[in-house]
């Protein structure tokens, strides 16, 4: 009998705001240093995704979110990761980096016009998000 195969989710946040999208760039994190993301994180023993994507951005740039608010714009799979993005437009306070030891800079940028720099397959996945194209597999 084969083994079942384990995956890892991650819940990541789209916000949204005047047709650009928020990033923050990774620092001592161990993967992607130097480069830029959307909030986001593994969900935690007996977590939900849309409580991980609350809790992540709430830890990370310290706005609040209603589970309400998020949509689920886009998935991808990438060495037994899913990866789960949601897209939100509507928060509670002002983006800021909440962990400078994590976290180095912040930026609004248009999915037109988005940084060389963006961790993983970041390009190929915002680019999917703004064709509206819900599933990708990366090799």
């Amino acid at each position: 009998m084969k083994e079942i195969y384990k995956v890892k989710l991650v819940s990541l946040v789209v916000l949204e705001k005047n047709n650009q999208i928020l990033l923050i760039r990774r620092l001592n994190t161990g993967w992607e240093d130097g480069k830029y993301t959307v909030p986001s994180g593994h969900l935690e023993e007996g977590e939900k995704p849309l409580e991980a994507a609350v809790r992540e951005t709430r830890e990370e740039v310290g706005v609040e979110l209603n589970t309400d608010d998020l949509k689920l714009v886009h998935v991808d799979f990438f060495d037994n990761y899913i990866h789960l993005y949601f897209k939100c437009s509507k928060w509670s306070g002002e983006p800021q980096i909440m962990e400078p030891n994590k976290c180095d800079d912040i930026l609004w940028a248009s999915y037109n016009d988005l940084p060389e720099n963006l961790a993983g397959h970041g390009h190929e996945t915002l680019r999917a998000i703004g064709e509206n194209i819900l599933f990708s597999e990366y090799d």
